[in-house]
């Protein structure tokens, strides 16, 4: 998939396929929500939306979706999504290995979830995707780790951006005032992770700090195979909520009526001394003659054709929540059961997953809660049926008596029914005026007929059902010892529905967190650098851009970045190794545009007549091989320029500023090196931006693509790396129609993410 996605200054997400086709905008939350930062998953199937309010929304790129959403109580000032890169031995059959580790084969067995109806009028459905894919996560064959910095130095990491993984607070770790994450980045195998933070203290400061986070790298089976089996049970966790709360929307507020008209009723008879509202009905029952204000209430205040559509409204939501129940509660929860004895299975190999935080005793306590949910959702069933049986009776009952004292004339069906009452309708009726007309207090009226909406509010019920008549209750009074057996659903009697489903979900998250914080435990802390700036005296603000690169059998880190806040005429990388024994040495290096030699038959090259009055204006790494710098001739209308510099051409500038074992190190910026070499001369490609002021750069290696934002914030430039440099048709605009206030990239194996947040707007129009 070849897409860009954009975000502007008034929250809204668009994305557009690279021929600036549009696919989707999503809306933003409300008018003072903003997006400040944007991540694609390696696959390029879901985009991360974080905003300023610590919400971060996962959407689905086909039809902008929200596949589910995290929120971290801080606005997210980074997030990035990285893939684990395996390097496997011709005799090593990974994918072997880990079916023998388990073996994920409940699909098979379980029934499929029907989707949920958007509306039971219209029958529309929700999406086709299957519900228990609702999260998109069944294809990912290998880990990603999804990096989200907040403000005051918090780092929260996500495996596949549903299972947490631990959260790192940097002010724990280094000297000095840690503002805001500006980058993060692990190492292929994810066994060492590299954060970069602005510096809140004087002089200006950019921390880089580096942990060992081998437990990921060690147990990343182990840590896949968990968070995917935590991210079907979430996904089954959100569909009970959305089931839920189409129980509640098919419960509707007309079935009170009937309770808000008999209390008012008993109200009155109680001021006027007229006795009991129960008396009253139990004698028009047993003697067919009401009381003259019992009539009057019948007549006037509930009437006929009142009672009647109270009894289609009771019918036709009492069948849909009875359906919802049956279909998609029970299912859904006997699902979570399934997938929590997995867990269970887990929990007992400790040297596997033991080791990552799974304890056996929560995830007993889980399993055992759901069964109490499900015991709840049977009771809740029970009510159904008992609630329509007694008021069918009550009401056709009830009916016939409004249409007499009306005289008005009765339906032949229901005279010829009224006329052959049963004993069985009798004491239905009967049963219901005793359940619910009986008032302890007459001064307290208070009558509750509906009884199943109690059950999907989150607050204790208001009418408990009796179960001290159920002979397995009374077995479990007299038998103690069978009662406390660990493996018995416990059951909650004064609990809703909606409350047994929220304890549940507090439990899956303290089984969650107690994974993060077992995992968490194990990250180890091992250097910190800070990069001084004497020059400026507000914070240490950077374009910064991060990337894995191999030289020969090591692996590094590189980190390289231009100072934002200045004129600044270098740019600065720095090299950290990712080996164990390496981990505490650092080299760097500082770069000017005119020690970078263009080819001699590069024709805008001859344009330019010194490359050393240029400005960086920003800087990102293209791949792993290539560094995409936006440079700016220092002048008055001084034009923006594209140049591509080989990675390895630089290597003889790094020059040691961390010696062995040094945790913390404080290194000006004026003692990096930027010794001159004659030539560097590995300058990929180089293009003079006409007719346009640039701001901001986002390219992608994978689809050969490189983006620039103009300086007015309103118009993105899109080239192609692969195209001829005699082929002078390789720009392609889009006006944006809202003012956009800055750009970042991240990219991913399919797709180019360009972000926008708010920041230096200018109302020029380029």
């Amino acid at each position: 998939m070849d897409l860009i996605a954009v975000s502007n200054v008034v929250g809204e997400v668009t994305l557009h396929r690279l021929s600036w086709q549009k696919v989707w905008t999503l809306a933003p939350h409300s008018e003072t929500t903003k997006v400040s930062s944007l991540a694609w998953r390696p696959d390029g199937k879901v985009l991360a939306v974080g905003y300023d309010n610590g919400r971060v929304d996962f959407c689905d790129v086909e039809n902008f979706e929200c596949l589910h959403s995290l929120n971290v109580d801080q606005c997210v000032m980074f997030l990035g999504w990285m893939s684990e890169v395996k390097k496997i031995s011709p005799s090593e059959d990974d994918i072997s290995g880990r079916k023998e580790l388990f073996d994920e084969n409940l699909s098979t067995y379980l029934p499929k979830l029907p989707p949920l109806s958007k509306s039971y009028e219209t029958g529309k459905r929700l999406g086709e995707r299957p519900p228990e894919d609702a999260k998109k996560l069944e294809d990912q064959a290998e880990l990603n780790i999804l990096i989200i910095g907040m403000e005051m130095g918090v780092v929260k990491l996500y495996a596949f951006g549903v299972f947490p993984l631990g959260t790192l607070h940097l002010d724990q770790h280094v000297h000095g005032q840690v503002g805001k994450i500006v980058s993060a980045h692990f190492s292929e195998n994810l066994s060492f992770l590299t954060i970069v933070a602005e510096d809140l203290s004087t002089p200006a400061r950019l921390q880089i700090c580096n942990f060992d986070t081998s437990i990921i790298s060690t147990y990343s089976q182990e840590i896949r195979i968990l968070a995917l089996k935590f991210g079907r049970i979430l996904t089954l966790d959100s569909y009970m909520d959305s089931t839920l709360n189409q129980m509640s929307e098919a419960w509707e507020d007309i079935l009170l009526e009937m309770d808000s008209k008999l209390n008012k009723f008993a109200e009155e008879k109680s001021r006027v001394g007229g006795g009991s509202v129960s008396r009253d009905f139990l004698k028009l029952l047993m003697f067919g003659t009401p009381s003259d204000e019992l009539k009057n209430f019948l007549i006037f205040d509930l009437t006929d054709k009142g009672l009647k559509k109270l009894g289609h409204s009771i019918e036709n939501s009492y069948s849909n929540i009875q359906k919802l129940l049956l279909r998609h509660f029970q299912s859904v929860a006997q699902a979570i059961l399934c997938h929590l004895s997995d867990v269970k299975g887990m929990a007992l190999w400790p040297e596997k997953f033991g080791i990552l935080g799974l304890c056996v005793d929560e995830t007993l306590a889980a399993i055992n809660r759901t069964g109490s949910l499900l015991l709840k959702a049977s009771e809740l069933q029970q009510v159904i049926e008992g609630s329509m049986k007694n008021f069918k009776a009550f009401f056709r009952w009830l009916y016939v008596v409004i249409l007499r004292l009306s005289e008005e004339p009765i339906p032949p069906a229901l005279n010829k029914h009224m006329f052959k009452m049963s004993q069985q309708d009798l004491s239905f009726v009967a049963q219901f005026l005793h359940d619910n007309f009986t008032e302890i207090e007459p001064s307290k009226c208070s009558f509750r007929l509906e009884r199943v909406g109690q059950y999907l509010r989150k607050e204790d019920l208001a009418n408990v059902i009796d179960n001290s008549g159920n002979p397995w209750q009374k077995f479990l009074q007299n038998s103690p010892t069978v009662a406390s057996c660990p493996y018995l659903y416990k059951t909650f009697p004064e609990k809703s529905l909606a409350q047994m489903s929220q304890m549940l979900h507090d439990m899956l998250n303290g089984l969650l967190h107690h994974c993060a914080d077992t995992i968490q435990k194990s990250f180890n802390f091992i250097s910190a650098v800070s990069l001084i700036d004497d020059s400026v005296d507000c914070p240490f603000t950077t374009h910064i851009s991060q990337c894995n690169i191999r030289r020969e059998s090591d692996a590094f880190i590189y980190t390289a970045f231009c100072l934002k806040n200045t004129k600044s005429s270098r740019f600065f990388i720095c090299r950290q190794s990712t080996q164990k024994s390496l981990r505490y040495q650092m080299d760097a290096m500082s770069v000017e545009p005119d020690q970078i030699k263009l080819p001699k038959e590069n024709t805008d090259r001859q344009q330019i007549k010194n490359l050393s009055n240029c400005l960086i204006l920003d800087l990102s790494f293209y791949d792993n091989q290539m560094l995409s710098l936006l440079l700016q001739e220092d002048c008055e209308n001084g034009r923006p320029m594209l140049m591509q510099v080989l990675v390895a051409s630089l290597e003889g500038l790094f020059r040691p500023f961390a010696g062995e074992h040094s945790n913390h190190l404080c290194v000006p910026l004026s003692n990096i090196s930027n010794k001159a070499v004659e030539s560097i001369g590995c300058v990929e490609g180089f293009r003079v931006l006409e007719n346009m002021k640039a701001s901001k750069l986002a390219v992608s290696g994978t689809r050969k693509v490189s983006c620039v934002l103009f300086l007015s914030r309103r118009r993105v430039r899109l080239f192609l790396m692969d195209v001829e440099d005699e082929d002078d048709d390789t720009g392609v605009h889009i006006d944006i129609s809202k003012a956009e206030e800055a750009i970042n990239a991240a990219e991913s194996p399919s797709s180019l993410t360009v972000e926008v947040d708010e920041e230096n707007k200018e109302n020029t129009t380029a």
